[in-house]
């Protein structure tokens, strides 16, 4: 029961939250829509493992062999998002968030 309250508490603030951001005006739409976007990518990258270099979409792990005793490379397909990736974030919630003082306001 407990569960469900919170679920239609959380559609409710959902809900209460669109009405507000729709009767805004554009360039407000823009500005929130930026900081969505920064806050979302670096919470991803802050929690996708944060890594200073490059993106990485695979990772090496050292494995032993039990017979021979022989340490090997297994390549397993893993995504850490990198600098490159955060610019990346950054730079569309900066645009978004330049373009907002482009627009006509009514």
């Amino acid at each position: 029961m407990a569960a469900r309250r919170d679920c239609m508490l959380a559609a409710y603030g959902l809900c209460c939250w669109l009405a507000w951001v729709s009767s805004g005006t554009v360039s407000t739409k823009l500005k929130l829509l930026a900081l969505a976007i920064a806050s979302l990518g670096i919470v991803f990258w802050f929690f996708g493992g944060p890594h200073l270099g490059w993106t990485k979409t695979s990772i090496e792990v050292w494995k032993v062999d039990p017979v021979t005793e022989i340490k090997f490379p297994e390549i397993r397909k893993k995504f850490i998002p990198g600098i490159d990736f955060l610019s990346g974030v950054l730079l569309a919630a900066g645009s978004c968030w330049a373009v907002s003082f482009f627009v006509r306001r009514k």
